[in-house]
């Protein structure tokens, strides 16, 4: 298994590490049809995924970001990460950062999700966004990019590898326990 040493997390505003822009898209229903470029809407379910529609240039958000969900009910404070073109909602708020890339953004995602249920019960998160705190690996006081992108980048490796999940029960937990399997030889982790 793949164990995190989190004693060298620090707190981050994401207001420090992201440059903040918000969705263009104000009246989706304005949108010509077409099969150009994903709409993203505030929406939990398909990355907010709305439908195509005709390139519309200023409307269009850059790639490689993070998006914050930042209204919605069911769906406020998800994210999600696009390495493409896309036109958001402006109920999203997207975040750039230069050392971003696809294993990063899924890093970042997955953490800050974890900070989700705060902003349930009608709480909106765009005007708070920029001083909202993330827990992310951190070297020199800096978040740690490089542990970020290595991490996924095991994971994925890991993907590969054909394998097999157990759960056994003892008596007071559950404990999961990953087995390799390769070429009928089973190693216990």
């Amino acid at each position: 298994m793949l164990f995190i040493d989190f004693s060298n997390w620090e707190w981050f505003k994401i207001g420090d590490i992201f440059k903040l822009e918000k969705g263009k898209c104000s009246n989706a229903p304005d949108l010509e049809e077409g099969n150009d470029i994903p709409y993203i809407g505030a929406k939990k379910n398909e990355n907010g995924f709305m439908g195509f529609f005709k390139y519309d240039k200023k409307l269009v958000s850059k790639e490689n970001c993070i998006c914050f969900i930042s209204q919605g009910a069911g769906s406020n404070g998800f994210c999600n990460y696009f390495d493409i073109e896309t036109i958001q909602s402006t109920s999203n708020v997207l975040g750039y950062n230069k050392n971003l890339t696809p294993n990063i953004g899924l890093f970042i995602v997955t953490v800050s999700d974890l900070e989700r249920p705060k902003w349930c019960f009608g709480r909106g998160r765009a005007p708070k966004l920029k001083n909202e705190m993330i827990k992310l690996p951190s070297k020199n006081g800096e978040p740690d990019w490089e542990f970020m992108e290595n991490y996924i980048k095991i994971l994925r490796e890991r993907e590969r590898e054909p394998s097999i999940w157990f759960i056994f029960k003892n008596k007071k937990e559950f404990s999961i326990n990953f087995i390799k399997t390769s070429k009928m030889k089973m190693i216990l982790y």
